[in-house]
């Protein structure tokens, strides 16, 4: 849905709170009407992993940018005890910074003041120059929509998706790397592009760092190639490479079917006027406009 309806703005769930018990759930929309939807929605969820939820609104908030709704969830979710424990036995393995850098070349560390401390290895070739500056300075943030890119906010919403984008536009005179330099297919089709970043928070073990574990948002490989970055350039277990491919070859596709679309629409138009003008041929105007109102043939006799 993203490649097919890029200015859609979907609406935002997150978890603030999660116990054996159940959980505190915020739902954030700009659209009102759909809170039934969702709760019933929630229970068809419950029905699918065979649990009984019990949902209670615990707050409702309307303005003129949409609503939002905490919602508490109870139900059976001793499954959770159960994956802390599993988690548990990985908390040994030892992994140096360059090579976790390495594997996820568009990761961002930062600390609880909010200065970016380390940076993925390709991400500091598109966007040089990010050690040291301010993590609400560099990027701005698109989702979660109900969120502030400040230290105790992101805490909160660990478990949401989170959408960044950059300040200032990439320039590829700044790239170093497998940049293309000169190349014509290279050139800007527009202005130059904003780098969007999608991922989500993980809080270090020492407490007082962030990681932002992310990868580019493209709809197509020219986008892609206008920032300075290539399919190679992410990493191998980045599903972003498939969804990328994708929509290159979804793109045609819709552009395909819209043209014909737009081409039954006309050809639609013209039968319609072709049988308006027949039926003033055989019928005055008058009496054809009433009979398209509705009008009975025999009222309109004794008119």
């Amino acid at each position: 849905l993203q490649f097919s309806y890029p200015k859609m703005r979907p609406p935002s769930f997150f978890c603030e709170r999660e116990s054996p018990d159940g959980m505190i759930m915020h739902y954030t929309t700009k659209r009102r009407g759909y809170l039934s939807y969702v709760i019933g929605q929630l229970h068809a969820v419950g029905l699918m992993y065979r649990k009984d939820i019990d949902i209670k609104i615990m707050k409702e908030d309307y303005s003129t940018d949409g609503c939002h709704v905490v919602l508490e969830l109870n139900f059976d979710n001793h499954e959770l005890l159960r994956n802390r424990v599993s988690s548990e036995n990985f908390q040994n393995l030892e992994i140096s910074g360059p090579t976790f850098l390495s594997l996820f070349p568009f990761a961002i560390v930062f600390d609880n003041t909010m200065e970016i401390v380390a940076v993925g290895k390709k991400i500091e070739d598109v966007v040089p120059g990010l050690k040291g500056r301010r993590l609400d300075r560099c990027f701005t943030h698109r989702r979660p929509y109900h969120a502030l890119l400040k230290w105790d906010s992101i805490i909160m919403h660990t478990n949401c998706t989170f959408v960044l984008n950059t300040v200032d536009p990439v320039t590829r005179r700044n790239l170093g790397g497998t940049a293309g330099k000169g190349s014509p297919s290279m050139q800007y089709t527009g202005e130059p592009p904003i780098l969007k970043l999608k991922g989500h928070m993980m809080l270090l073990s020492s407490g007082n760092r962030m990681i932002f574990l992310c990868s580019p948002v493209m709809d197509s490989p020219e986008e892609l190639y206008e920032s300075g970055i290539y399919i190679n350039d992410l990493a191998m277990h980045d599903s972003s490479r498939d969804y990328i491919l994708a929509g290159s070859q979804q793109n045609p596709e819709l552009t395909l079917a819209l043209e014909q679309e737009m081409i039954r629409t006309r050809q639609l138009e013209d039968s319609i006027q072709k049988t308006d003008e027949l039926l003033y041929h055989m019928i005055p105007k008058v009496i054809a406009d009433k009979l398209r109102k509705g009008e009975t043939p025999l009222n309109t006799c004794k008119q």
